[in-house]
């Protein structure tokens, strides 16, 4: 058991300096593999360690979690991500995480148009979450999240409180969640609601998710699902509705556009996941990780 902890921290180590290299007023841009195979959906579904950034309730199990995950975003943006979870008792787990994006570099002009330098932008988050199961049917959890965003030599903060509850059949085989984010620099919260449906006769598990901003809109959800042909091999793929609003005058770009793809590859405690996910006339995202757990 000792060994085997050893490795965990190992991995954890190894991981850290990928998280290190690269560091949005966009706070959702996670570099999170699966999720991005299923364009952002799949949060009603524990799934990981990093299920906590969507949904703080869940948990992927008792024993110790961890995963990493890099992507390659359009312009040359690339977002990195470290997530842990823990749970050593039956109800109580918490988790700790991290999301940096580097923007790249940008030109830096005077009111002229002159060229006089460069800048570069980035983000930095990190999370910590707690989560208390009440019985296989109900759990609920709350993370904290703080944000960092560097713009040339100027800095910008805010931070966020995000709960939510999980709701199970007796089978676990029907999953609802609610959860709620507010951002202290904005005026209303965004609500989630998530279900996840495993398939009686078909290896499938059907999500559908959709996100409340201010008023309903149908274009705010997401359809996906998870494809399980074999213990040792996942597929994912997902469709946002907001592919209808990525609209280009390409209709190969407007067929694809808010589209993800993904697969992952397990072998004994280490699950390896590749994704892909579709901009619309901004281009094409890659997506790679790798987790790993210790259960007991």
């Amino acid at each position: 058991m000792k060994n085997c902890y050893k490795f965990a921290v190992l991995i954890s180590l190894f991981s850290i300096p990928i998280f290190l290299y690269s560091q949005s007023e966009n706070y959702n841009n996670l570099a999170i593999s699966w999720q991005k195979g299923l364009a952002g959906g799949g949060a009603a579904y524990p799934h990981s360690a990093a299920s906590l950034w969507t949904n703080p309730s869940i948990s992927p199990g008792k024993g110790f979690y961890s995963e990493s995950h890099i992507s390659f975003l359009p312009a040359g943006i690339q977002v990195n991500n470290l997530s842990f979870s823990f749970k050593k008792k039956k109800k109580l787990s918490t988790g700790f995480a991290f999301n940096s994006e580097n923007f790249g570099n940008f030109d830096r002009r005077d009111i002229k148009g002159n060229l006089t330098g460069k800048f570069d932008g980035s983000q930095v988050q990190f999370l910590i979450n707690t989560a208390f199961q009440f019985s296989n049917r109900l759990s609920i959890g709350y993370n904290f999240r703080q944000a960092s965003l560097t713009i040339d030599d100027k800095k910008y903060g805010a931070s966020a409180h995000q709960s939510a509850l999980t709701l199970s059949d007796r089978s676990a085989k029907t999953r609802f969640s609610i959860s709620s984010i507010k951002w202290n620099n904005e005026t209303l919260p965004v609500y989630k609601i998530s279900l996840s449906r495993e398939l009686q006769y078909l290896p499938i598990i059907f999500c559908f998710d959709h996100d409340i901003k201010n008023k309903f809109d149908i274009k705010n959800s997401i359809i996906s699902a998870y494809i399980l042909p074999g213990e040792d091999l996942h597929f994912y793929a997902g469709l946002t509705l907001q592919h209808f609003s990525m609209q280009t005058q390409s209709m190969v770009q407007d067929f694809i556009s808010g589209l993800g793809v993904g697969a992952a590859w397990h072998y004994k405690t280490i699950d390896l996941h590749m994704a892909f996910y579709h901009y619309g006339g901004l281009g094409l995202s890659s997506s790679m990780g790798i987790s790993w757990a210790l259960t007991s």
